[in-house]
């Protein structure tokens, strides 16, 4: 994000200013209807939930955005987040909790917003129990844990009313409560969610401990990136580094320049050459740095305006790449939190 040299703490907003070369910060804030001084707080630790979601919205779009100015993009979302928030408060009142909300934003080809109306952040029975004219939606679940990846692979399952199915077999069937953000089967603690969107869903298995992907949507092992995507962005990547079936989450940064990418993972970081080869697959030229690491390749799957989930053909596996850095270590320390 960038930001005023005088500023302290970057917000979205404030990088939106910086970025502008005709509004600074009191102007962003008369337009959005709110203060200089809630522009420029910590919205991660804010309980203003209505600024959390102004600044989350834009903190994922800043991902998508050029380095240019876009300034007037961000702007054309913020007000249009600015609607949502005043349609919401006219039918459900101002004490209205807007941290369950999300804004689905979308960019076409040439960086043009456009923002529909919001649906809520589902719930987990919403998400669990999608149904289209009345018949159950399959849900697929993946590990992040390579080892029971490679023993499970992608499963598709469907609950509906109480009763969880295969789909591959839908003979077998098991019980299942949903309780706030945790999945109990046939009596058990199974998951306990960090994340629920409209279209994935993240849980840790509450025995084993590994990270679990939920998607609407089938999982994708091989999308493709286009060339020239990455360069100028930072993704925020969560995975399990583990070589057995005790997950080992790690926290990596990567910063895509035009051919090279730094990698910053705990208090060290280093550059290596990267590319998006023929097959839109991103590789990682890790043996530039130690020629006892494997490269990585990485292809796309699902994705949202929070995460692009990845394919990584090296430790087959999904791993997660967060466009807003707050919100990557929020997931990654639930994690770990649940998995000690």
């Amino acid at each position: 994000m960038a930001a005023f040299e005088n500023n302290t703490l970057i917000t979205p907003f404030s990088s939106i200013a910086a970025m502008s070369d005709t509004k600074n910060l009191d102007d962003v804030a008369a337009e959005l209807g709110l203060t200089v001084e809630e522009l420029t707080s910590d919205y991660v630790a804010s309980n203003d939930s209505k600024v959390h979601l102004y600044a989350r919205t834009l903190a994922s779009q800043l991902a998508y955005q050029s380095t240019d100015d876009q300034s007037e993009n961000l702007m054309v979302v913020a007000k249009k987040t600015k609607e949502l928030v005043e349609k919401i408060e006219s039918e459900q009142g101002t004490d209205f909790d807007f941290s369950t909300i999300t804004v689905d934003v979308e960019v076409d080809s040439e960086g043009n917003v456009s923002v529909d109306e919001v649906p809520r952040v589902s719930t987990l029975s919403d998400f669990l129990e999608i149904k289209k004219d009345d018949v159950a939606q399959p849900i697929y679940l993946a590990s992040l844990n390579p080892s029971w990846f490679a023993e499970e692979d992608i499963m598709g399952l469907t609950f509906d009313d109480g009763i969880g199915a295969d789909i591959d077999d839908p003979s077998d069937t098991w019980t299942y409560e949903i309780d706030g953000l945790s999945l109990t089967v046939e009596g058990e603690e199974f998951n306990e969610f960090i994340y629920v969107s409209n279209n994935i869903a993240l849980g840790v298995d509450l025995e084993m401990q590994d990270l679990g992907l939920f998607g609407q949507t089938a999982l994708d092992e091989s999308g493709q990136f286009s060339s020239g995507e990455l360069e100028g962005k930072t993704l925020f990547m969560v995975a399990d580094d583990s070589t057995n079936k005790t997950p080992d989450p790690i926290f990596v940064k990567l910063s895509f320049g035009e051919s090279d990418v730094t990698i910053y993972e705990d208090d060290s970081s280093f550059s290596v050459s990267y590319e998006i080869d023929g097959s839109g697959a991103l590789n990682i030229n890790l043996k530039d740095h130690n020629p006892n690491d494997n490269n990585m390749q990485m292809y796309k799957s699902i994705e949202n305006q929070h995460l692009l989930v990845g394919f990584d053909t090296a430790t087959q596996a999904f791993v997660l790449n967060f466009y807003d850095e707050a919100f990557a270590k929020k997931i990654y320390q639930d994690w770990q939190a649940l998995a000690d």
